[in-house]
């Protein structure tokens, strides 16, 4: 039996109309905009990662035309998905402990990052430029440089509820 495809709808605020719709196969449990390019993350219930790019001049237009879409992997977990604010690269928790980044439009090689996973999921946070990415998890909050592929720090036995860094990308906010 083959279950009725479940949709994403993207609406216009101000008058309620319905602009979109975002066929999926499962049903979609995270979303993620970035308004500055027109970009939406969806993650479902299979861990899929998809990006949508939803030029807001073409939402507006009548017509059948869906929007251009790409996967971009799998996670593990739906909370640990993250994208730059510039919409360039995303981050998420991939199988056995490695962080998967990506740029979103597929043109440079999957960076996969080892952190071990115990009892909790890992965080991620990208710098707004998506040069840098933070991890949390299990106590250990780590930095890293994306552009050498390398962790630039870490710092033990903390007990981290959330993470977030600021539009610049210089300062970490860190949840206890």
């Amino acid at each position: 039996v083959q279950s009725a495809p479940r949709v994403v709808r993207i609406v216009d605020p101000r008058r309620g109309d319905v602009l979109r719709e975002l066929r999926h196969e499962r049903d979609v449990v995270r979303l993620l905009a970035v308004p500055a390019d027109d970009l939406l993350l969806t993650v479902d219930t299979a861990g899929d990662v998809r990006a949508f790019a939803l030029p807001l001049d073409e939402l507006h237009a009548d017509g059948p035309a869906g929007p251009q879409s790409w996967r971009l992997g799998v996670t593990t977990d739906a909370a640990s998905v993250s994208i730059s604010a510039d919409g360039s690269m995303a981050a998420f928790e991939g199988e056995y402990g490695h962080i998967v980044v990506r740029d979103v439009n597929g043109e440079l090689q999957p960076l996969h990052l080892r952190i071990d996973r115990t009892d909790r999921a890992i965080e991620t946070a990208l710098s707004p430029d998506g040069t840098a990415l933070v991890t949390a998890n299990s106590g250990i909050f780590r930095v890293w440089r994306l552009a050498q592929r390398e962790l630039a720090g870490a710092v033990p036995d903390m007990e981290l509820s959330a993470i977030a860094l600021d539009d610049a990308g210089a300062v970490a906010v860190l949840g206890f």
